[in-house]
This record gives structure tokens, sequence and C-alpha cells, in this order.
């Protein structure tokens, strides 16, 4: 059944209809907008911007520890020996998975963090000295190399 031309006639605006509808577009932009300031003023909406803004350095810190274990797939997870420990000031320290069982138990740390900076300090020595440790093979390896 094919239209016909004839039978669906062209709807016929005119500049007077269509400014017509333009007013009336505004108008209820106009009065949605001034419920949505109205909303904005609201103690309840005053109340969620103030959670927010406090849970944002929160769920800033999740977001960035479970970003770093999942870049880290092959170094952390269920079988892992270390854990990432988050410090006050946003640093993560490896603990041995063992050593983070006794944190817990001695209530240092809570959700992989350390209640007191003063307690990862002898983590991040630890972790200091394997770097060196690291770095001075490196460099004893580099000179054997050119030896040869």
């Amino acid at each position: 059944a094919c239209l016909d031309a004839r039978t669906a006639a062209p709807r016929d605006t005119t500049a007077a209809d269509e400014a017509q509808a333009a007013r009336v577009g505004a108008e209820k932009a106009a009065a949605q907008k001034a419920r949505m300031e109205q909303e904005l003023e609201s103690p309840l909406v005053a109340e969620l911007r103030r959670r927010t803004a406090a849970n944002a350095e929160k769920n800033a810190r999740q977001v960035e520890l479970q970003m770093f274990q999942n870049s880290q797939s092959g170094e952390f997870g269920p079988f892992s020996r270390f854990v990432p420990v988050a410090k006050n000031d946003g640093k993560y320290v490896l603990v041995l998975a063992g050593e983070y069982e006794d944190l817990k138990k001695q209530k240092k740390v809570a959700k992989q963090k350390f209640l007191n900076d003063a307690d990862a300090r002898p983590y991040e020595a630890r972790a200091a000295a394997v770097t060196e440790s690291n770095a001075r093979a490196k460099l004893a390896t580099a000179a054997a190399d050119g030896d040869d």
C-alpha cells in the first residue's frame, strides 16, 4: 500500500504558528531553569554536595590503589608475596603478605592503609636498602661487561 500524495497532505505552518511554538518552548525552558535553580539551593542538594566533596579524596585514593594493582597484575593478586599499603601522603609501601597480616592484627593498618606513617618506616628502609643493593649489582654487572 503505497502512500498517495493526495491523502498525505503536507502540514501547512505559518510564521505565526512557528513563533508561537518558539515562545511556548522558551517559557517551558525558563520555568524548568527556575525549578532547577530552586532545587540547587535546597538543603538536600547542599548536603549531597558537602558529602561529595568530603568523599572525593577518599575515592581518589581508592581509585589510585586499584589502578596501581591492576597495572601490576602479575605482581599483586591472591598468590602475591607483597601487598601495597598506602601511607597518609598517598605513597605506597610494599609489605610482605605475612607481615601485612601481622600489622592488621596489631591494628596498624586498615583497608591497605597505614594508620600512622611511623609504622611504615621499617618497610621503607628495607625497600631503600634493596633498591640500593640492586643499583650496586647493576653497576657491577655493567663494569664487568665493560671489561670484556
